[in-house]
């Protein structure tokens, strides 16, 4: 089973997410704050992380272009796609998550078909 990481901070949107994906046959990693992200990642090398760039609800707060920018200084993370997703899609929001190591960029509210539909393409299930 593949293993999708979702760094999102609001719970509602997380539940929401994961329950796709379980029904989509992903395993869903669901890092409650900036540092378990980190720790999670190396750990268990998931396919896809899904990063919301937003993170504000988080306690500390953590952003979430800062946190691609950490997890793409990790090695064995290199090749992992880091898909962002926001509320914010102006351009500069756009052009920021891919100058900090994001691969694409999926609007909010996110239509989960075509994530699903993307996510399947990425990992080949």
């Amino acid at each position: 089973m593949k293993k999708v990481m979702v760094v999102e901070d609001n719970v509602r949107n997380l539940e929401v997410v994961s329950r796709f994906l379980v029904r989509s046959k992903f395993e869903v990693l669901a890092p409650i704050n900036a540092a378990q992200t980190i720790v999670m990642a190396k750990e268990q090398l998931p396919d896809v992380i899904l990063m919301d760039l937003g993170l504000n609800e988080w306690n500390p707060p953590a952003d979430g272009y800062e946190l691609t920018a950490e997890l793409r200084k990790i090695p064995e993370l290199n090749a992992v796609p880091i898909i962002a997703f926001s509320a914010a899609t102006f351009d500069h929001h756009k052009d920021k998550a891919k100058a900090v190591g994001c691969s694409e960029f999926f609007e909010k509210p996110i239509d989960y078909l075509k994530l699903v539909a993307r996510l399947k393409e990425i990992t080949g299930g």
